[in-house]
């Protein structure tokens, strides 16, 4: 009898351990973290294809601005929602584990994706101005006023050269470029 009751002592602790852990408790507590990133990653892969889509058939620089800047909106929203999601789970969790660190370093990657997508996209769209900007001017304006035109730019391009020319022979130890003397002359900001 007293083994009897042992054993049955026994089953029921472990019952009630089991429906504590499978219905009171949280299984998954980095779910929400993960569901936030999953949205994030989607965010950014409807942008990528869009951006794809777009190239094939831009609809002239305006059409593509207006319609990029949407999905810019959106996948920083999503970003934003799934660090705040992030944090908030990092904070009720603590930030000691294998999973948190691989949450932290996933949103910090889908940034760094997003930040090349936009680097793309204005990379693209300088580009493309920059190359159709001479054929542009060529065709609305005069051969001399073409060439004051470059003559102007060039001279800008030597002042600029020039500048950076003195600020190196005077600040030698300064080597980040503009940011450099920017900072030294400024101070932080």
């Amino acid at each position: 009898l007293a083994a009897a009751h042992a054993a049955f002592g026994f089953w029921a602790g472990a019952a009630e351990a089991a429906i504590l852990t499978l219905a009171l408790w949280r299984i998954r507590p980095f779910g929400p973290a993960r569901a936030a990133l999953a949205d994030a990653a989607l965010a950014l892969a409807e942008l990528a294809r869009d951006l794809a889509e777009r190239e094939a058939d831009p609809g002239g620089e305006t059409g593509f601005d207006l319609h990029a800047r949407g999905h810019r909106r959106a996948v920083r929203e999503a970003i934003e929602r799934a660090r705040a999601v992030i944090l908030a789970t990092l904070r009720r969790r603590g930030a000691a584990s294998q999973r948190a660190n691989v949450l932290v370093l996933r949103i910090a990657t889908f940034d760094q994706l997003f930040g090349a997508l936009i680097a793309l996209v204005v990379g693209s769209m300088v580009g493309g101005g920059i190359f159709s900007l001479p054929q542009n001017i060529a065709a609305s304006a005069s051969a001399g006023a073409t060439l004051i035109g470059w003559l102007i730019t060039g001279v800008g391009m030597l002042t600029l050269a020039f500048v950076f020319q003195t600020l190196a022979n005077r600040k030698p130890e300064l080597d980040g470029g503009v940011y450099a003397y920017a900072k030294a002359g400024f101070g932080d900001y």
